[in-house]
């Protein structure tokens, strides 16, 4: 699970989402309103929602590309659970919640990590 949730509001641009991506060395951003999270934007959706389909980068508003709703999961959560959900659902990214607050995000790379991590300790 990465942290901190990095959001930004409905109302930026996607050269803002993309500066705070690169600012950050993240691969998603949480959509927020006031306390409220309406979506989730990724770097696959810079690239297949507005790079590829020419949208101005300048007036383009994130909240045109996000995706909603985002997909949770519990921090308790098994590793077993979340590619379930992940592959369902045909995503990357997910939501962590604890006491139902959104606290961080688990993406694809956390479960190559994990898959690795016990590999490796099996050729030791």
């Amino acid at each position: 699970m990465s942290t901190p949730v990095i959001s930004l509001d409905p109302e930026a641009t996607v050269k803002n989402a993309g500066k705070l991506i690169g600012e950050n060395e993240v691969g998603t951003l949480f959509v927020k309103k006031g306390g409220n999270y309406l979506g989730i934007i990724t770097k696959t959706d810079l690239i297949e929602k507005v790079i590829s389909t020419d949208l101005d980068i300048e007036t383009t508003k994130i909240n045109t590309i996000m995706t909603n709703p985002i997909l949770t999961l519990d921090r308790e959560a098994s590793l077993k659970k979340a590619v379930k959900l992940m592959n369902e659902n045909k995503v990357r990214h997910l939501g962590v919640t604890e006491n139902s607050e959104i606290v961080g995000v688990f993406s694809i790379k956390d479960i190559s990590e994990q898959f690795a991590m016990h590999y490796v300790g099996m050729f030791r």
